[in-house]
């Protein structure tokens, strides 16, 4: 009896082993990771929202690649447009249609993704995927498949702007919408921030005081240096004046003590200057 119950041990430890070095293969000095996928959405700009599980280590970084798309490049991201990394065997990414598909998707079409992480990676973000790299992932593991919405179908240039949503004439070149109405602007994004998914989006809040925008920044933002704030900021500018019909109002970004941190320059203006 003891040496069937250490035979079923050995087997089951060996199914162990064996399932543990399924979920990575090696290119040179790049470790890519499997990742299992646990929830699907889309984001306020149409994008998927991919969240799942990987025992790669914290840090690695995620990569989501079209099989059909040309060039394959990386189309994930945590939403302000830098890489999304593993935290405590986690992910959450965002993964834009446009640069993971052909341009003419339809509503239900299943797109094919190659998702991994990946270690010892430092090539730009936005550069193409080398071969190997999707050569040595394509030999241990399938792409996933994520469902083509009504929206991501739809070119933005046949959006039914209606409401609040002004009818710009440049709607076809954005996938922001245009809000009239500043006080709209802010409640708007922080409606979008709130659902993003991303810890520093979901901890900053804008207000419109006439004819100021005030941004409250989270404290891990404050902190940082002035490069890594500035960087934020312009980002948070680019988004705000992106949601405006007509883009005007000097923006300010606070503490969350209340301390202003830096301005934009002028009036629709993307450049920010630090105190």
């Amino acid at each position: 009896m003891k040496k069937l119950i250490y035979l079923l041990c050995g087997c089951l430890c060996a199914l162990l082993l064996v399932a543990c070095g399924n979920q990575k293969v090696t290119s040179d000095k790049n470790d890519i990771y499997q990742v299992k996928v646990t929830k699907t959405g889309t984001d306020q700009f149409d994008n998927w929202t991919v969240k799942g599980t990987t025992s790669a280590p914290d840090g690695a970084k995620i990569i989501a690649v079209g099989k059909d798309a040309d060039p394959q490049s990386n189309a994930a991201s945590n939403g302000l447009s830098e890489w999304s990394k593993v935290h405590n065997g986690e992910f959450k990414t965002h993964i834009d249609p446009t640069d993971a598909t052909d341009p003419d998707i339809k509503k239900g079409q299943k797109c094919k993704v190659y998702l991994f992480a990946i270690t010892n990676y430092h090539i730009s973000k936005n550069e193409e995927i080398p071969k190997r790299i999707l050569k040595a992932f394509k030999s241990k593991f399938d792409p996933i498949s994520l469902t083509v919405t009504s929206k991501q179908a739809q070119s933005p240039s046949d959006d039914d702007d209606s409401g609040d949503l002004s009818d710009s004439s440049d709607s076809s070149t954005t996938k922001y919408p245009h809000y009239k109405s500043n006080k709209k602007v802010a409640e708007a994004i922080n409606k979008d921030f709130s659902e993003s998914g991303v810890d520093q989006l979901e901890n900053t809040k804008v207000t419109y005081k006439d004819p100021i925008f005030y941004i409250s920044v989270p404290n891990d933002i404050a902190a940082g240096t002035s490069s890594q704030q500035k960087e934020f900021y312009e980002k948070i500018a680019r988004t705000i004046h992106s949601y405006q019909k007509d883009p005007t109002g000097v923006i300010y970004f606070e503490s969350q003590q209340g301390s202003i941190l830096a301005k934009t320059k002028a009036l629709n203006n993307n450049e920010v200057k630090m105190k």
